[in-house]
């Protein structure tokens, strides 16, 4: 997580608050910048079944969450076509049924790719185990301050994020693994890619 992908969470905080009454949580930036990248990477919007490689038109990302029942993993349809007022409403929406364990059948199924967030657990790195029948899940940490070298060779407190992606080696090796990595760490550092994001 790089200081623009704040500023811009931060710049349209008001926004989703207005129309919400959520304010813009790094999961639901995450949720929308993922589901853009994986437009472009097939195989980690890909899931292994029957001993075969299924690619998805569809980019449905799965946000796994803590219920009473235990972790279940909702799932937000056409995530990259979706704005990210949209999104957070679906993740409000989700967090509730979590509180009351009324998830239906349609809520949690169809995912292509699963987000895991434990940064609100203070939790710095860690390595999530994929959801079969997917290929790939991404672990998310929390932000924490980090001395920074910039490129005027100064150093700087900046706020960081790890990120960890876990693949099925069936479906895709690292490199595909690294380069889709690559993209979304792009995408929050670079502010013409975010606010791509923030039209799309």
């Amino acid at each position: 997580m790089d200081t623009n992908a704040l500023q811009l969470r931060e710049a349209l905080i008001d926004q989703t608050v207005t129309e919400t009454g959520e304010r813009l949580s790094i999961t639901a930036l995450l949720v929308k910048v993922v589901a853009t990248a994986l437009r472009h990477h097939a195989r980690a919007n890909a899931s292994y079944e029957a001993g075969r490689v299924k690619l998805h038109k569809q980019v449905n990302v799965g946000i796994a969450m803590s219920a009473e029942e235990g972790l279940v993993v909702p799932v937000i349809k056409e995530a990259d076509q979706k704005s990210l007022v949209q999104i957070v409403r679906e993740l409000q929406i989700f967090r509730e049924k979590a509180r009351q364990t009324r998830f239906g059948a349609d809520d949690l199924s169809g995912g292509t790719f699963t987000i895991s967030n434990l940064g609100m657990c203070g939790i710095d790195q860690f390595s999530a185990i994929v959801n079969p029948p997917q290929s790939a899940i991404l672990a998310v940490d929390r932000v924490i301050k980090t001395p920074v070298v910039l490129p005027d060779n100064t150093i700087t407190p900046c706020p960081v994020m790890s990120l960890t992606l876990t693949v099925d080696h069936r479906v895709m090796d690292g490199v595909v693994g690294a380069k889709f990595l690559a993209e979304i760490k792009e995408r929050l550092e670079k502010p013409d890619l975010l606010r791509e994001v923030e039209k799309a």
